[in-house]
């Protein structure tokens, strides 16, 4: 909590709504302590993010590298 720069109350609303979307649960360890464990969908989501990063990353760079041309608007054509 301290190392996150969150009060108590944010990391209790945090903490929760990670609960309620089903990214972490809830256990009690052996020495009644509460503990929270990323779920195989927590797991999911934390992939994608990494990939999400590293894809800007790789965007930032080539923007940060290359000098794009001037192009008029009229010209540009976007295809799906």
């Amino acid at each position: 909590m301290y190392k996150a720069n969150l009060s108590g109350e944010q990391n209790s609303y945090y903490l929760q709504e990670l609960l309620l979307s089903g990214l972490i649960v809830q256990e009690r360890a052996e020495d009644g302590c509460l503990v929270y464990r990323t779920t195989q969908k927590g797991r999911e989501y934390l992939g994608h993010y990494y990939q999400m990063m590293d894809l800007m990353e790789l965007v930032q760079g080539r923007v940060n590298n290359v000098v794009a041309p001037t192009v008029a608007r009229e010209s540009v054509v976007f295809s799906s």
